[in-house]
């Protein structure tokens, strides 16, 4: 009753990984020991090790894959979809520029009619000024020193 076995170290080679890993995959899995404690690794656990690093060969199946019609069908969807999208982003970009361009003409507006409010307020500082200036002088005249009086 001689069943071919491998060894950890050839199916470490095989999946590419260390034996270390192997070892730990076979402790996870409650592999069987035999007496000197070895991992006894017979053809179902061979073929567990190899599906679960993706070495095994033996029983994969092919993917059946897309036709070309089925993916420009696809494709043309995708496209269709994505210029959708564009043009909901450019009507969205239309909508922000024109905002932007009545909030921008607002904002003319207000410093045109703040700078205009400015000039009104100089121009009656300045008024306000011509008026106090004749009474000042006025009111300096009127107001002599002690030794300005034999002056005159």
């Amino acid at each position: 009753m001689n069943i071919e076995m491998s060894t950890i170290k050839e199916l470490a080679e095989t999946c590419g990984v260390s034996e270390q890993a192997i070892r730990k995959w076979c402790a996870r899995n409650q592999v069987a020991k035999d007496v000197a404690q070895r991992y006894i690794i017979d053809k179902a656990t061979e073929t567990a090790i190899l599906r679960h690093y993706g070495k095994d060969e033996g029983n994969q199946v092919a993917q059946p894959t897309e036709t070309s019609c089925e993916t420009n069908e696809t494709m043309k969807e995708i496209i269709e979809m994505l210029r959708k999208e564009l043009e909901a982003k450019d009507k969205q970009i239309e909508s922000l520029q024109s905002s932007l361009d009545h909030t921008t003409a607002a904002l003319v507006s207000a410093q045109e009619s703040i700078k205009a409010a400015q000039l009104l307020q100089a121009n009656s500082e300045q008024k306000l000024k011509m008026i106090e200036k004749p009474a000042e002088e006025a009111e300096s005249q009127g107001r002599k020193h002690w030794w300005q009086r034999w002056r005159d």
